[in-house]
């Protein structure tokens, strides 16, 4: 399974994106400081199954409405790297989707009732959403 790394800028990484469409990909985001949008090109992924952007790494922005479209995803782990705006009701539709991090970010808004249409949830930690 090949692994995506973050990178310093959403350009370079919506183009790795595009470049493993196709194949079974893990998406990191690297140890370090870097500040970066997490691009809408993230929807391509659709065979994608673990998503691991937080801790250490700066996405700023909002969550692109695109993840929707990861049917496979299993884990989304965006705790603590200062995303901002409201949870995108989209992420309702990703029905394999065992495992939701978003604590520790800028989120606002109430939670979507979407949420509610995880069917395979079992971790959800949304908790300490901070201003920024």
């Amino acid at each position: 399974m090949k692994e995506i790394m973050g990178t310093d800028n959403s350009q370079k990484m919506g183009n790795q994106i595009e470049q493993n469409k196709k194949r079974n990909v893990k998406c990191k985001g690297i140890p370090m400081r870097h500040t970066a949008k997490v691009p809408p090109e993230i929807g391509n992924l659709t065979k994608l199954q673990e998503l691991y952007i937080g801790y250490y790494n700066n996405y700023k922005g909002r969550i692109p409405p695109e993840i929707g479209n990861l049917s496979s995803l299993v884990r989304l782990d965006a705790a603590n790297c200062e995303l901002s705006g409201e949870i995108p009701p989209e992420i309702g539709k990703l029905k394999k989707l065992d495992t939701l991090f978003l604590q520790v970010n800028g989120l606002t808004g109430s939670l979507t009732v979407k949420l509610g249409s995880l069917v395979s949830l079992k971790s959800m930690d949304v908790r300490f959403r901070r201003r920024l």
